[in-house]
């Protein structure tokens, strides 16, 4: 990802307003690598949701500029009027920086904005004594910027092409208590669940509209496989399809699918879910399973579907046997 342009706006005492305008500047090789990182996590971490501005807000328009205009001007225009939102709904107004940069991913122009908020960083230091002995002691920066992964990081990435967001927020203090810093203080973004959320009602849905025969066992790998056929194929979870792939052998399998699908509408989660977020995916490769006895397993899902590797059992007193075989080493942790 290249960084060809971001402004910085640090916010170092409450009681001064910054300096506006401000200079942009071109990112150099660390500087592009940090913020590259810091727009991956906005769209892929854990938290990291779809959603989009408020139709017709001064805030898209102000957004939408960035098409239009330089980025210096639009940045200029934009700034102020979230500084003085900051302001009035009285949130807090020092130890961070506002960083706003433009980028392009598969063609179409995106910008971020993240709040990054300074760190306590200890580093090295030599004092010396009258003599003139040097002894390493350590000193505190209140500085520091946060780790791109960091807690102290969020922000949101918008496809200026698109309108599309990625949103990984956080809620701060202000005049009504707390609220989301980017979904409501600074935008009006529309309220959408996680993906990891989303993934999960999802699933629930899919479990209690099955067919009361159809074993866990089987039910499991099959969502995980239906999930990641989904988004290797679109880059999304169509849950009409995936309820309908994974049904497909139930004489009301389309009745089962329409049922999902309404459920999942009526708890707010899309028909279809964008998935950026590596966590996510990578957990439709596995299968977890718990025993009423408090044995949990969990297996990737390949091995989940292969008889001779993993299998349950129904015994004739009720009860439920587990195989695992194919096994070369049995290690314990």
């Amino acid at each position: 990802m290249i960084i060809p342009r971001a402004v910085l706006v640090p916010y170092v005492n409450a009681a001064e307003t910054p300096d506006f305008p401000v200079r942009v500047f071109a990112p150099d090789e660390r500087e592009g690598d940090y913020l590259s990182r810091v727009a991956e996590r906005l769209m892929t971490g854990d938290g990291s949701r779809a959603t989009r501005l408020a139709e017709g807000s001064v805030q898209q328009k102000l957004l939408n500029d960035f098409l239009l205009h330089a980025f210096g001007e639009a940045a200029n225009a934009l700034l102020p009027v979230a500084d003085d939102a900051l302001r009035t709904q009285e949130a807090p107004l020092e130890g961070f920086d506002l960083a706003l940069f433009s980028f392009e991913r598969e063609g179409d122009p995106h910008l971020c904005m993240a709040r990054l908020g300074w760190k306590n960083v200890l580093f090295h230091r030599d004092d010396a004594d009258e003599e003139g002995v040097f002894t390493a002691r350590m000193a505190e920066n209140r500085q520091g910027m946060p780790s791109p992964g960091g807690r102290d990081v969020c922000g949101f990435v918008i496809n200026l092409s698109t309108g599309a967001v990625r949103l990984k927020d956080a809620d701060v203090p202000c005049s009504a208590g707390s609220a989301p810093l980017f979904g409501k203080l600074l935008f009006a973004m529309e309220d959408t669940r996680t993906e990891k959320d989303a993934v999960k009602a999802v699933r629930e849905a899919l479990r209690d509209e099955a067919p009361f025969d159809v074993e866990p066992q089987v039910l499991e790998p099959a969502i995980s496989r239906a999930m990641s056929r989904s988004i290797e194929e679109t880059g999304a979870i169509d849950v009409e399809s995936v309820a309908q792939e994974v049904f497909a052998g139930t004489p009301q399998g389309k009745e089962i699918a329409r049922r999902v699908a309404e459920r999942v509408q009526e708890e707010e989660v899309e028909k279809v879910i964008p998935v950026e977020s590596r966590r996510v995916m990578n957990s439709l490769q596995k299968v977890k399973l718990r025993t009423d006895t408090g044995i949990a397993i969990t297996l990737p899902a390949s091995l989940a579907e292969d008889a001779d590797s993993f299998s349950v059992m129904n015994n004739e007193d009720g009860t439920i046997s587990i195989y695992i075989g194919n096994i070369g080493e049995l290690k314990t942790e």
